[in-house]
């Protein structure tokens, strides 16, 4: 688990090299926000009352108004490279409602796409995100948790 928050965070910083605010502007600001800017770690429910399991996936909302995707590819005893499955831009039109802008995706058909997700931060740590699915024109509800400096 060290590992893979270590690395996260690595990659998240190697991506605001490319940003107009300094590395360690963006690095502060990722560590101590208490909004939706963060590094985020999908959640998944189990069997089990009042537990989740952590996903290799990880969404990075960045102060500048991107936002990257990652998968991290475990596997039990292999490690596979991980990946980014998505990036693009995205702007807070109201308190909870969140528009991206999808520049590139592992899907060639998303590309360039527009998505409104609707947000709630449950608390500091924990945002609930849903968004309706185009094909089925369902809404789909995510749970991620914010991946915190190793103390």
């Amino acid at each position: 688990m060290k590992i893979k928050i270590t690395a996260t965070l690595a990659v998240a910083l190697l991506f605001f090299s490319s940003c107009g605010v300094t590395k360690q502007e963006q690095t502060k600001t990722l560590l101590t926000s208490k909004s939706l800017v963060g590094v985020w770690n999908q959640v998944m429910p189990t069997d089990k009352e009042n537990e989740v399991m952590l996903s290799g996936i990880f969404k990075f909302i960045n102060p500048d108004k991107t936002f990257y995707m990652m998968m991290s590819s475990f596997g039990d005893d292999v490690v596979y490279p991980s990946v980014i499955r998505m990036y693009g831009r995205y702007e807070v039109t109201s308190k909870d409602t969140l528009i991206e802008y999808v520049d590139d995706h592992f899907n060639p058909q998303i590309i360039g796409s527009k998505s409104e997700l609707k947000y709630e931060l449950l608390d500091d740590d924990t945002l609930k995100i849903k968004y309706k699915n185009t094909v089925t024109q369902t809404w789909i509800t995510e749970f991620w948790i914010r991946v915190k400096k190793q103390k």
